[in-house]
């Protein structure tokens, strides 16, 4: 049809950075999402807005085997609009975590 394929955006740039000193760690993550075609609702071509996100991530080697972290999702707290059918970005908006990590020991 020539048309643009719906929900799929014209561009995505991603960009990480990872930082490591000694038993801490740090990872930073941007995306830039482009705005998409949705598709086309009585006959009028509709598009989701572009967005931003960044997510960030903390960990501290407690031990060899075991890391804790706290990190968060979403830093922009970009999100769809609940009433828009055609809007394309995340759900949820900010989210905050923290979590235990480790190795068990193999014999």
């Amino acid at each position: 049809t020539g048309e643009a394929l719906p929900n799929r955006p014209s561009h995505t740039v991603t960009l990480a950075a990872l930082l490591e000193l000694d038993k801490l760690s740090a990872n930073l993550r941007y995306r830039v999402v482009s705005s998409a075609f949705a598709g086309k609702i009585d006959e009028v071509e509709r598009n989701s807005p572009g967005f931003a996100l960044l997510d960030a991530r903390v960990a501290y080697q407690v031990w060899p085997a075991l890391s804790v972290f706290v990190g968060a999702l979403n830093l922009t707290d970009a999100r769809r609009h609940a009433l828009d059918v055609v809007d394309t970005r995340p759900a949820l908006g900010r989210q905050f975590y923290v979590g235990l990590s480790g190795d068990a020991p193999v014999e």
